[in-house]
């Protein structure tokens, strides 16, 4: 496992903080644009998640938000993207995100899920991404840039590692519960797995941001969107319903 690095500490094949900045602008800006061009035909989608606020003050809020969240975060040996480090990440990544799919699909075969739980192509390319790096502000770096400092104060014999791991673990609970109780549709043993599924996820995720990078995070959702929202989101209307 690579050493953890302090803020601002270059080595190899790591990039400066300044390049590292530079991505995540570039990604913010992407969405950016993707939330402009999808919201007026994709609405009530945006409005499952968003409420009544507008799906560009939401992105924009949740750039500069993610932005100030990695800062707090770049103390605790966490990185945006690590040049070469971030190819191994990503491969990890699309390991855990293929099973995970994998699971999810035979899971919607078995009990199905809403007929309408998918956006249609061809806004679907431009809605996840963008839908999904709010996600991983608001569920992951948010939370994480609060809880680690908090838990730090309160746990500080515990070793920085220990109160890390502990405040990945507290926050990989957060958006499975947000999946069954705000946005879930089933019952019962339905929702059971639908929380323990994405718990999964985020857990996975939220190791790959531990042990690589955030570019790395980011592109397991992506690559599991790919396969569940996308591949499996245009297959599964005409084959189930």
């Amino acid at each position: 496992m690579r050493r953890v690095r302090l803020a601002g500490e270059t080595q190899g094949r790591s990039w400066s903080l300044r390049r590292q900045y530079g991505f995540y602008t570039a990604l913010c800006l992407m969405a950016v644009v993707f939330t402009i061009v999808v919201a007026p035909s994709s609405g009530p989608y945006f409005g499952r998640f968003y409420g009544q606020t507008q799906p560009l003050a939401v992105m924009l809020a949740a750039a500069a938000g993610g932005a100030a969240a990695l800062w707090v975060l770049s103390r605790f040996g966490f990185v945006i993207i690590e040049g070469r480090a971030t190819i191994s990440g990503i491969a990890l990544s699309a390991v855990f995100a293929t099973v995970l799919a994998v699971a999810i699909v035979m899971a919607d075969v078995l009990f199905r899920y809403p007929e309408d739980i998918n956006l249609a192509l061809p806004q679907a390319l431009l809605f996840y991404p963008a839908i999904g790096l709010t996600a991983e502000v608001v569920f992951h770096l948010l939370p994480l840039a609060f809880l680690i400092p908090a838990l730090g104060v309160t746990l500080r014999r515990s070793g920085r590692e220990r109160v890390i791991w502990f405040a990945v673990a507290l926050v990989a609970v957060l958006e499975p519960t947000f999946q069954v109780v705000v946005a879930g549709g089933g019952t019962g043993w339905v929702d059971v797995y639908t929380w323990l599924h994405v718990f999964a996820i985020a857990a996975s995720q939220l190791y790959v941001f531990r042990r690589f990078d955030f570019a790395s995070m980011y592109a397991f959702r992506l690559i599991y969107y790919l396969y569940w929202h996308i591949v499996w989101g245009a297959i599964r209307i005409p084959l189930l319903f």
